[in-house]
């Protein structure tokens, strides 16, 4: 069995270079072939190269959406499309297409491990069966050491090593990083919490704040607060002091 030869339709390069990272960790049932950052490129592609499987945004440069790519095409001979999109009204717009996945940018949907389970589902819609040699699976591969969300209307990759602290700021989360630069991120501090950030680089504190383990200096109980490597000191909640102790033991 040949991989799955892959399209990129994307404009914003930090998306365009995690799926290929996915795509490459996959190397016996993927393969990349191309990327792009407009339809009409897109369409070229097409009709010169065997694709199997289109990752598809749906805001791209030039005057054509991901919508009109998709509304432009012969829906009979229509590759799989996984869409990937920061904003929920395209994506809701995607739904007539029948899109084989969704992969909502700054969400934990972007993961490799949605990524995966995706893959494994278009394999099982081809009827295609992986034999012992040829299951997806990721032993060696390192765990992922940044996380992408959208900001200012953009994807934007972080490392991990780089998050001094987060905060919860009007609604938004504000990203204090190590060089003093401070990104501002719609998605809420709960759902960070939750769905992005692993807990052995990070711990919440309080209902406002999370910490990166880089930059935790020490603890002060008698006045339940932490303190950072540049001196920066946040409070602890009553809620957070049994999290902050196992997060210190680790």
């Amino acid at each position: 069995m040949e991989p799955l030869n892959c399209l990129i339709v994307e404009d914003e390069t930090p998306s365009v270079e995690l799926l290929k990272d996915y795509i490459e960790r996959l190397p016996d049932v993927l393969r990349f072939i191309a990327n792009c950052d407009n339809a009409r490129e897109a369409k070229r592609i097409l009709q010169a190269e065997k694709i199997d499987l289109i990752f598809l945004d749906m805001e791209l440069s030039g005057s054509m959406t991901g919508i009109d790519f998709l509304d432009f095409l012969d829906r009979q001979t229509l590759p799989p499309v996984i869409i990937t999109s920061g904003k929920l009204e395209y994506i809701a717009e995607s739904f007539e297409f029948q899109p084989r996945g969704i992969m909502q940018k700054g969400t934990r949907s972007f993961s490799f491990n949605n990524f995966e389970t995706l893959i494994r589902h278009i394999f099982k819609e081809k009827n295609l069966e992986l034999n012992q040699n040829r299951v997806i699976t990721t032993p060696q591969v390192p765990t992922l050491d940044f996380i992408t969300l959208r900001i200012d209307g953009a994807t934007q990759r972080i490392n991990f090593n780089d998050i001094k602290y987060i905060c919860a700021d009007n609604g938004m989360s504000a990203f204090h990083l190590s060089e003093g630069k401070v990104l501002r991120s719609w998605d809420s501090l709960k759902k960070i919490s939750a769905d992005t950030l692993p807990p052995q680089y990070f711990c919440r504190i309080h209902d406002k704040y999370i910490i990166g383990r880089h930059y935790f200096k020490k603890a002060e109980w008698r006045d339940r607060s932490v303190q950072l490597t540049d001196g920066t000191q946040l409070p602890i909640g009553d809620t957070y002091l049994r999290d902050v102790k196992q997060f210190i033991e680790l």
